[in-house]
């Protein structure tokens, strides 16, 4: 059936491309005849010229091997303008083979021709069709430049109609660089001069160019404007075709702006759409257009499968697929044509050479060819009659056929279709109640956060309170007693130190509090310098070594013998902040036995710090919150002061010069801190 399907669509296929080819015909016979006949050689070139121009699209072979020849009969009596005319055509010919190298290279050579003689609009021309070949190329600068000089040529010998043709390339590259108002532009010129010579065909070319960029800008109702003006003119001209093709553009933008519209416009839209795709696909038939009718039934079935018609939908996309199948065979038509041009071209230089020897018998000879093609065309005219009514008669039957199998499908594509929703149903009621429990076991881990967050926000609070208080009340009630009582110098001395003491106490913890608000806001902002390590290590130590001095602790230093002298480059005040927290805690927590600051270097430009006591330790269950804000460690038998922050900034810090923090600790046998920083040391 398939078989017998694609025999008569190859005869109606034929017949469409056979008869309009008769007028063709004629003036090839005629030019065969200036060929023969005419005694000027000129004449013979541009005789071999026009044949391989008209023939370009019909039979390409036949028109390649009469530009061939007019190239070698130029060279022979030395006649530039045909050779570069035939040059042109071999390489327009090249083109529509897609030979595109080929192409390039016969064109170019037409130009260096039509440049030695001066021939400004033969120069234009070669620039415009080498501007084609790089825009296929996908050249789009290369074709641009051409394109551009060939403008300017033609602007220069005043050519408007070849300047249309510039302008319309000009904005087919424009489009597809993505540069719309520039398109747009370039398009409403060529416009303009179409209006200029009354050519409906080219003013209907530009509006459907500018409905397409319009379309491609997603402004949809100027596209349709655009669109509508090209289709009245198609109709002024009864270009049916063109009509056909310009209906389903629209039904395609009316689809588009259904998808993208309220409910209340969606519905009119949808009716439109399919309004002017059956319009078409009326006009379709009628002219027998295969491609159309293919698209026409394409956009029926997804225009009705977005209405959620799936059944109507089912049985377009069932015939898109039949005609799709059909317009693969045209391939095989075009290839039929193609043998059977390249056959009548053998036959034609026969009749050249036989007709050279004797003009009567040729004139004869074609008479006959003449008669012999007229019985030919009246002959199909009268099977393609025969062959139409037998269609209608099985496309009849076929149809029933069809109905009845579409609806036997729908039906079972129904069925399946409510069992996988029913499916999906279940699965999202499972996920469903899935992601409810996870969701509660999210919030309840929130709220045991929040509410821990707050009690730490009040135990800072209150630690905070305390340790002010403390410094404050020795500030106020040593300065009372130096104002009140007449002290001799000595106590006086000692009321100033204690005044002295709590006034740096109180400083402390302000600054400790404002560097954590600062470390928190991201307001402090890391300054990396160049120090010797081993220098500023000694300088920690012998700080703490005065200020901390207890008989019960012995405080030592170690310095790795690598490290003596050698330069780093880190934030030396961060630094200073860290070591600074760490040993504090060290020294808070440690009563009796030994505390050691130290630094070892590792690999990757890694330096490791350590302090290490033998206090009251830390017990596991807290490790794992000890950097936390406002968390502090209390012993089992003694109040520490502190704000619980220290560790807090030097973690903040160590991480904003990109290093790590870890502890080891055991209870009642102290703790070791290390940290690691990278440095981008000079010597290191």
């Amino acid at each position: 059936m398939k078989s017998y399907f694609r025999i008569i669509l190859f005869v109606i296929i034929s017949q469409f491309i056979v008869l309009p080819s008769v007028a063709q015909n004629n003036e090839i016979d005629s030019l065969l005849l200036v060929i023969k006949s005419n005694k000027h050689d000129s004449c013979k070139v541009n005789a071999y010229a026009l044949l391989a121009k008209k023939m370009r699209r019909s039979s390409m072979d036949s028109a390649i091997q009469y530009a061939r020849q007019g190239i070698q009969l130029a060279k022979k009596i030395n006649y530039p303008k045909g050779l570069a005319e035939c040059y042109n055509n071999l390489g327009n010919v090249c083109k529509n083979q897609s030979n595109l190298v080929e192409a390039l290279n016969y064109h170019q050579k037409a130009l260096k021709i039509r440049d030695s003689i001066n021939d400004k609009k033969g120069i234009g021309k070669s620039y415009n069709n080498i501007g084609v070949i790089y825009f296929i190329l996908k050249n789009d600068s290369l074709a641009m430049r051409y394109y551009l000089k060939s403008l300017e040529i033609k602007q220069e010998i005043g050519d408007k109609k070849g300047l249309s043709f510039c302008y319309n390339n000009i904005g087919n590259v424009k489009i597809v660089q993505k540069k719309y108002n520039d398109a747009l532009s370039f398009f409403s010129k060529a416009l303009i001069i179409k209006k200029e010579f009354a050519d409906k065909q080219g003013m209907s070319f530009c509006y459907h160019s500018i409905g397409s960029v319009y379309f491609a800008m997603k402004k949809y109702n100027l596209a349709v404007e655009n669109i509508e003006s090209a289709l009245t003119l198609k109709k002024e001209l009864n270009d049916d075709y063109g009509i056909s093709m310009l209906l389903l553009r629209l039904s395609e933008i009316k689809h588009i702006q259904a998808k993208n519209s309220n409910l209340l416009e969606q519905k009119q839209l949808y009716k439109d759409a399919i309004l002017l795709c059956e319009k078409s696909l009326e006009i379709s038939n009628k002219i027998s257009t295969i491609r159309n009718q293919t698209m026409a039934y394409k956009y029926l079935a997804e225009i009705h499968a977005s209405m959620h018609e799936y059944k109507k939908a089912y049985g377009f996309r069932k015939l898109y697929g039949i005609f799709k199948d059909s317009v693969l065979g045209f391939d095989q038509i075009k290839e039929i044509e193609q043998l059977k041009a390249e056959f009548q071209f053998i036959n034609q230089q026969k009749e050249i050479t036989n007709l050279e020897q004797d003009n009567q018998a040729q004139s004869v000879t074609v008479n006959n060819l003449e008669r012999s093609h007229l019985w030919l065309y009246t002959i199909l005219f009268f099977l393609l009659i025969v062959i139409l009514i037998l269609l209608v008669v099985r496309n009849g039957l076929k149809k029933k056929n069809l109905i009845i199998s579409h609806q036997s499908d729908v039906i079972h594509d129904q069925v399946n279709e409510i069992i996988q929703q029913n499916e999906k149903l279940h699965d999202y009621q499972h996920h469903l109640e899935q992601k409810i429990s996870e969701r509660t076991t999210e919030l309840e881990q929130a709220k045991e956060k929040a509410e821990l967050s707050d009690r730490l926000k009040t135990s800072f609070l209150e630690n905070l309170s305390h340790e002010v208080r403390t410094p404050l009340n020795s500030i106020v009630g040593f300065s009372d007693l130096l104002i009140e009582t007449d002290n001799n110098e000595e106590i006086s001395s000692k009321y100033l130190d204690a005044i002295q003491k709590g006034s740096a106490s109180l400083l402390k913890i302000i600054s400790s509090t404002l560097k954590m608000s600062s470390i928190q806001a991201g307001d402090y902002t890391i300054t990396k310098s160049e120090f010797v390590i081993s220098n500023f290590m000694l300088l920690i130590h012998q700080q703490f070594k005065v200020n901390q001095a207890s008989d019960q602790v012995n405080f030592k230093l170690f310095i790795h013998p690598y490290l003596i002298n050698k330069k780093v480059k880190t934030d030396e005040n961060a630094l200073s902040v860290i070591l600074t927290n760490l040993l504090e805690n060290a020294f808070k927590f440690t009563e009796l036995g030994q505390i050691e600051l130290g630094i070892n270097p590792e690999k990757n430009k890694k330096l490791v710090f350590y302090v290490k006591d033998t206090g009251i330790g830390i017990a596991k269950s807290e490790l794992s919150f000890i950097f936390d804000k406002f968390n502090k460690i209390e012993g089992t038998n003694k109040l520490y002061r502190g704000l619980g922050i220290g560790l807090t900034i030097s973690k903040s810090l160590i991480e904003q010069l990109d290093g790590e923090i870890w502890v080891e600790s055991e209870t009642n046998k102290g703790s070791t801190f290390y940290f690691s920083l990278l440095s981008e040391s000079v010597e290191y």
